[in-house]
């Protein structure tokens, strides 16, 4: 772009200012001095213009352009200020975008801004800039006033020839007429650059909206895609994030009077019981009880008091730099994503959007967050209305076995069908034997327990270790002491000597000449004593016995089936009534001792009052699992008692031949396992009876 050669500046000796200076034709011979001075400025010029068109073309803020393209023009015009003036939408009215060292008779408060704005209407109407001279007053031929004491060049900035504002230069005065024209030529070219630039931005910004505008249709889409309601939630969260730029979108539905939060952008579930989700819905809850949406961008002085308290204590928590509340509410509108003012209905929800980083937003983030209110309360909304219909589960079992009877499903499901009705027929129709399990333990059925009689400590195990396992009637299996026992017994025959002393003392005194009065007082106090030491004499009998019960005898012939009686009681203390040992009759046939639980005992008695006979038995010992064993059921206790973590069982007895069992694996306590046979049943309910009657005893009972 070429500039105007009148065009110059340079630097007066008073205050370093900048102020123009004309350049006229030379009438002699040409000073080279002078025209490298003229050459150093116009490429100097031209530098700053081809600044400025970098500018224009650069994507950057509105606020940003102005300020380098002033900056630039004020130096290349050795100007002394400017002003960027712009046209608001909609309106006659304009806003000051931009200014250097704008004088204050074109502010307010001052009288002439008036004419200063009446100068700005007239050139914004012409398409041509203007030139207006310093201290010039309103005419009544329509020319323009300039109430400052500068020159003003004004230009104006178009789009499309359609006037947006205006570029506002005040010169200095004393510049000739041909450098006046070049200022206002060069001013008409920056003009067109800034114009350039303004209708970039403009273009930006259409292809902006239009991009937001299809991501907000396909944001709509994807929220209306199904009606499943936690999956709407989600999406709602995840794109109404990814939409609007912000760093974490919440959503809180309402429960009842509360709000609790069901969805946070980026996480797959949330923990509803956190501090941090309770205040979150704390603050949605109260949003919705005022109907407003609130907006977090600073004070907080202005909000209610509740509110306020709460977003200070959310605040403590998670740290939000900006947030924003925005209340969701029930919609007439089915499906589309916009819903119009007068179908809100009740409030559902609300959307919580916070930024964590930045405290400044934008405002295209919060129109943003704005528009994707109307489509996340209509997918909502529809997502509620079918989550809460009546028996929804069943309904859409039915769909979906329906769905099942069409097209190519048709074949495969009679097939399947046809296969689950032969199954559930031979599980009704086909008998299978009915047997109750239960567990029990080898035990013999003539054994003796040897128990401690008295306390004491085992001191001797007199039997060896070879005939440990076969004893004799009458034959010492071990020796206790007890030190107390033996303490009191000598004070017994302590006591008894000492009585024994005194009815003598009595004795001789009464052989002696006495009073009778004495004589009767004597022989009370010698019957006293005799008394005494029969009494004491009787104590010290029992002690005694007590005393020889500390050997313990074999109460009969047999063998001891207790394992390691030496490790286990040797030098251990014992108390009256412990078993210490057990003694089995070797002759002695062995049974099957059963807890049946209290749940199976109503398949048992129902079997032995159809048949007399008594019932089979198989079972296995934990010694020997390979091998099943075959007996009849002896005998069943109906008193129930708890005899291990069974719960409540009555005990039963089988009988077998125990010719069948190695002698070595008969052992009192061997763990078996036991199958009875009660009969026989439907081959389903032998496989299911447990499962029925767990569901009769749970739920059954309350109808």
């Amino acid at each position: 772009m070429s500039t105007d050669p009148s065009i110059s500046r340079h630097d007066s000796a008073a205050g370093g200012e900048e102020t123009p200076h004309p350049f006229v034709p030379p009438t002699g011979p040409p000073d080279p001095a002078a025209n490298d001075l003229v050459d150093q400025a116009k490429s100097e010029i031209l530098q700053l213009v081809s600044e400025i068109r970098e500018l224009s073309q650069a994507e950057m803020t509105q606020q940003a352009f102005f300020e380098g393209f002033l900056a630039r023009v004020i130096h290349a015009l050795a100007a002394a200020g400017g002003a960027i003036w712009l046209n608001d939408p909609g309106s006659r009215q304009r806003h000051l975008a931009c200014q250097v060292n704008l004088p204050a008779s074109c502010l307010p408060p001052h009288p002439a801004v008036t004419s200063h704005q009446r100068l700005l209407d007239q050139v914004a109407r012409v398409e041509a800039g203007q030139l207006v001279p310093p201290q010039t007053e309103p005419q009544d031929d329509d020319r323009p006033a300039n109430p400052t004491e500068f020159l003003l060049i004004v230009v104006p900035l178009r789009i499309d020839q359609q006037p947006v504002g205006l570029v506002e230069i005040f010169q200095r005065t004393g510049a000739n007429r041909s450098t006046q024209a070049g200022y206002l030529h060069f001013a008409h070219q920056v003009g067109e650059l800034a114009s350039q630039f303004l209708r970039n931005q403009k273009l930006r910004s259409l292809s902006e909206q239009q991009a937001f505008w299809q991501d907000l249709e396909q944001f709509g889409q994807v929220v209306h895609q199904g009606l499943d309601l936690e999956q709407t939630l989600y999406q709602v969260a995840n794109e109404g994030r990814r939409l609007v730029g912000c760093d974490r979108v919440s959503v809180a539905l309402q429960q009842g009077k509360e709000c609790q939060v069901r969805a946070v952008s980026g996480l797959d579930s949330i923990e509803r019981r956190a501090e941090q989700v309770k205040r979150l819905g704390e603050l949605a809850t109260l949003t919705l009880q005022t109907g407003e949406p609130f907006w977090l961008e600073g004070e907080t002085s202005s909000w209610p008091p509740q509110l306020r308290h709460v977003l200070e204590a959310y605040q403590a928590i998670a740290h939000p730099r900006w947030l924003a509340i925005l209340p969701l509410r029930e919609t007439e509108q089915a499906v589309t994503g916009e819903a119009p003012a007068s179908a809100v209905g009740r409030p559902i929800g609300a959307l919580i959007i916070e930024q964590l980083k930045e405290s400044q937003v934008d405002p295209a983030m919060k129109s943003r967050a704005e528009l994707i209110v109307p489509p996340s309360q209509s997918a909502l909304g529809n997502a509620l209305r079918y989550d809460n219909l009546f028996l929804l589960p069943l309904w859409k079992t039915l769909g979906q076995v329906r769905e099942r009877f069409r097209g190519e499903h048709r074949a495969r499901t009679l097939t399947c069908l046809g296969l689950a009705t032969g199954f559930l027929a031979l599980l009704t129709l086909i008998p299978y034997p009915l047997k109750v399990r239960c567990s029990g333990q080898l035990v013999p059925e003539s054994q003796y327990q040897v128990f401690a009689q008295v306390d004491g400590i085992l001191q001797e195990i007199p039997i060896s270790e070879e005939n440990l396992q076969t004893v004799q009637a009458g034959q010492v299996l071990a020796r206790m002491t007890n030190n107390d026992l033996m303490v009191q017994i000598q004070n017994l025959q302590g006591q008894i000597n000492q009585v024994r002393e005194q009815r003598r003392k009595l004795e001789r005194a009464m052989h002696e000449r006495m009073e009778p009065v004495d004589d009767i007082m004597m022989e009370g106090e010698r019957i006293k004593t005799e008394q005494a030491e029969i009494s004491l004499r009787r104590e010290l009998d029992l002690k005694r016995e007590q005393a020889r019960k500390l050997e313990i005898l074999c109460p009969a012939d047999g063998q001891i089936v207790n394992w390691k009686v030496r490790q286990q009681l040797l030098g251990r203390p014992v108390e009256k009534g412990q078993a210490l040992m057990t003694v089995v009759d070797p002759q002695t046939t062995w049974q099957v001792e059963l807890e049946i639980p209290e749940r199976k005992m109503g398949h048992l008695m129902e079997r032995l009052q159809q048949d007399a006979e008594s019932p089979t038995v198989e079972f296995t010992l934990a010694s020997l699992p390979g091998r099943e064993f075959t007996g009849r059921l002896k005998s069943v206790d109906l008193k129930l008692d708890v005899y291990s973590d069974t719960g409540n069982s009555a005990l039963a007895w089988v009988e077998f031949e125990s010719a069948e069992i190695p002698p070595g694996l008969l052992r009192s306590g061997t763990r078996a396992t036991a199958k009875i046979g009660c009969g026989s049943g439907s081959i389903g309910y032998v496989w299911f009876h447990e499962f029925f009657e767990t569901v009769q005893a749970t739920f059954l009972k309350w109808f």
